[in-house]
């Protein structure tokens, strides 16, 4: 790595859009340490890279990945933290106490980001704003969720509340979308979760 202040950190080097925002920044002239949770990430082969670092997973306890971030920043001189993918995103959240004035998190407030991460929260919004959305139901029982999907009709699209560590996840789903296409599919999908009593979303299809 060539000496010198850095200006951004980019977490999520590992994904393709970690790899895309290392390349438009360092397009703009802005020098850009690419950090990512395996030594292999594709940011650090970029070009556009003035050095990389590696973190560790920012799931589960997320407290070691936010003092390694707070580390880096300190180390470098870094101006800016830009999370580029939603894990990174969390976990900084969770911790910004380690980060002072002088460092920027390209993060909203925590009340905004809130409504971003928690499908509920922004389901609620659109329906107070008619915004268009499917029909949605937050089931307290398999039953009840049965009676949405005889209302709204097959396939029944199912989703977590949030990502399985923000805050508001509840559980860990271990999915990101499923689809139902009748009643024994649907109750099989959602008899996991009858014991804790933590459903996931359930919609109408839009196709």
């Amino acid at each position: 790595m060539t000496p010198g202040r850095i200006d951004v950190l980019v977490t999520g080097a590992e994904e393709r859009q970690g790899l895309a925002v290392i390349r438009s920044l360092g397009q703009r002239g802005l020098r850009v340490l690419a950090c990512g949770s395996t030594d292999t990430a594709l940011g650090f082969r970029s070009k556009f890279a003035a050095g990389s670092a590696v973190y560790p997973r920012p799931t589960g306890d997320m407290l070691p990945f936010a003092r390694r971030i707070a580390d880096l920043v300190r180390q470098h001189g870094v101006r800016v933290v830009m999370p580029a993918v939603e894990s990174t995103v969390i976990a900084l959240d969770a911790h910004r106490e380690l980060f002072d004035d002088e460092t920027i998190l390209a993060l909203p407030p925590s009340n905004v980001l809130a409504t971003a991460l928690d499908k509920r929260k922004t389901y609620e919004i659109c329906g107070e704003l008619d915004i268009a959305a499917p029909a949605s139901c937050y089931p307290a029982s398999i039953e009840e969720a049965l009676a949405f999907a005889g209302e709204v009709g097959y396939p029944i699209v199912l989703k977590p509340p949030a990502q399985a560590t923000y805050r508001t996840a509840g559980t860990d789903f271990g999915f990101k979308v499923r689809y139902a296409f009748d009643a024994d599919q649907l109750r099989s999908h959602l008899a996991v979760f009858e014991i804790s009593g933590a459903f996931p979303i359930m919609q109408q299809y839009c196709g």
